[in-house]
């Protein structure tokens, strides 16, 4: 399955990614409406990109009563069928990036947008995720396997476990360490 690698000790915090995916979804410059985002810890000056991670076994795709959300044959990412989705915030509340320690408000691999109540995740761009295309120090990568430097699931649900209670992020380990 083809998922987005987030390899922190490359990212700079342009959010850069942020924009384009809002651009591309939604037609405007703005991070709020971004698939993406980017938390900043201010202590160590690092910067994670937040993102679906297309899980294998999707408990979004589970909680879903509506079977809104499938899996596309063609990208294989984890999608919301708009037609279908109820806006119950199931999915947002099931997903394993923050597990329950995080509000749903809060979450950020999968949330929903505050206006159309409608959730946003990672749907690969079909195939081609503007993030990764545009991400000027190839900090996100377009992945089936495992690369050197990248946040596992772990790492991501810690890292944002410490943004969430504002505490120092011990400094990532850079590619070579």
């Amino acid at each position: 399955m083809k998922r987005v690698a987030v390899l922190p000790s490359r990212c700079t915090g342009c959010r850069v990614c942020e924009l384009v995916c809002s651009e591309s979804h939604e037609g405007t410059f703005q991070p709020s409406k971004a698939r993406i985002q980017v938390v900043s810890f201010d202590m160590t000056v690092q910067d994670v990109p937040i993102v679906c991670q297309q899980c294998a076994d999707a408990p979004c795709m589970e909680a879903c009563p509506q079977d809104a959300i499938s899996r596309s044959p063609e990208t294989t990412a984890v999608v919301v069928d708009k037609e279908l989705c109820i806006q119950c915030g199931a999915c947002v509340r099931a997903c394993v990036i923050g597990l329950n320690q995080i509000e749903p408000e809060q979450k950020l691999a999968i949330r929903l947008d505050e206006e159309k109540e409608m959730p946003l995740k990672c749907d690969l761009c079909e195939g081609n995720p503007q993030c990764v295309k545009f991400c000027p120090t190839e900090a996100l990568v377009l992945t089936e396997t495992s690369v050197k430097g990248e946040l596992s699931v772990e790492e991501l649900m810690d890292a944002l476990d410490h943004f969430l209670k504002q505490i120092e992020l011990p400094l990532l380990e850079q590619e070579g360490d």
